[in-house]
C-alpha cells in the first residue's frame, strides 16, 4: 500500500510540472521578438528561449521541468530571455560565430 506521503509528492510534482509548462506557453504565445513568427501554427517547440546575456545564464530553460528547477527559478530565468523562433536564433548565433572567426 502507498503511503500518503508518496502521494502528496507526486501531487507536489505534477502541479509544478503543470505551473511551469503553463510559464513557458505563456512567454511563447506572443511569437518570436524579432520576426513575430509564432514558430509555426501548432509547432510552440520551434520558439526559443534566448538568454540576453550568456552570462548570465543559469540554466536551459527548456530544460526546467527534466531538471526538476522550481517555479520560482524558472521565472527568474525567464526575465533573463527573450523567445526567438528557430531561424532567428540560428542566425544571431552565426553572426556571433563569424564575427568570433574573423577576430581570430
Amino acid at each position: 500500500m502507498r503511503d500518503f506521503r508518496d502521494i502528496t509528492d507526486e501531487v507536489a510534482e505534477m502541479a509544478r510540472v503543470a505551473e511551469i509548462t503553463v510559464l513557458l506557453r505563456a512567454e511563447k504565445a506572443s511569437g518570436c521578438r524579432k520576426c513575430r513568427s509564432l514558430g509555426g501554427t501548432t509547432k510552440r517547440d520551434c520558439l526559443i528561449f534566448h538568454h540576453v546575456d550568456p552570462t548570465t545564464k543559469s540554466f536551459a530553460v527548456g530544460l526546467a521541468v527534466t531538471e526538476g528547477r522550481s517555479v520560482a527559478e524558472v521565472r527568474a530565468e525567464l526575465e533573463k530571455c527573450v523567445v526567438w523562433c528557430k531561424p532567428c536564433h540560428s542566425r544571431h548565433h552565426l553572426r556571433e560565430y563569424r564575427a568570433r572567426r574573423r577576430a581570430a
